[in-house]
């Protein structure tokens, strides 16, 4: 179901957001990249979303603010598409609504960021291979493992999300 494709672009989106707010700008330095694997292994806010979706061959094994900058915002760009805030309907996550969104939504993305991640090798197809292949596991993980929380709050706020208007037309 798209409910599954909306709880994960909304949980990315918002991991992506913390991400660009708390390690971004705590844990890097201006024009000293990081190793990749400390993004990719971090725990809680200090790992990046979705960050092994990006092939080894554009990531490298050192990486820059920037590029993680811009890898983050494609993923609020997403969570834009998929669950629009306001009156706006959601959208499919293509390559073309999440580049419209970037450069000419309502939101303000930095193109300092967004232009590096780009010239650098990145690209948005990667962000919806991971935002698909997590929702795809998550049916595996849900059926499963259950519901993490005791109390059944992950359950509730799974269930309380919207319909998508999209969801007959996907088998998931």
């Amino acid at each position: 179901q798209l409910k599954r494709l909306v709880y994960y672009a909304e949980t990315k989106g918002h991991e992506a957001r913390d991400y660009l707010r708390t390690e971004l700008s705590e844990g890097f330095t201006d024009r000293v990249p990081r190793p990749c694997d400390e993004i990719e292994t971090g725990q809680g806010d200090a790992r990046g979303p979705c960050w092994e979706y990006i092939t080894k061959e554009v990531r490298g094994y050192e990486v820059y603010k920037s590029f993680v900058g811009g890898w983050c915002q494609i993923f609020e760009a997403l969570r834009e598409i998929i669950s629009p805030r306001g009156t706006l309907s959601p959208a499919l996550p293509t390559v073309d609504a999440v580049m419209r969104e970037l450069y000419q939504g309502r939101r303000r993305y930095d193109e300092r960021y967004l232009s590096f991640f780009f010239s650098n090798g990145g690209k948005v197809e990667h962000a919806i291979d991971g935002l698909l292949h997590e929702t795809a596991d998550s049916d595996v993980f849900f059926d499963i493992f259950g519901y993490e929380e005791e109390d059944g709050s992950l359950e509730e706020e799974y269930n309380a999300l919207p319909e998508h208007p999209l969801d007959d037309v996907w088998d998931f």
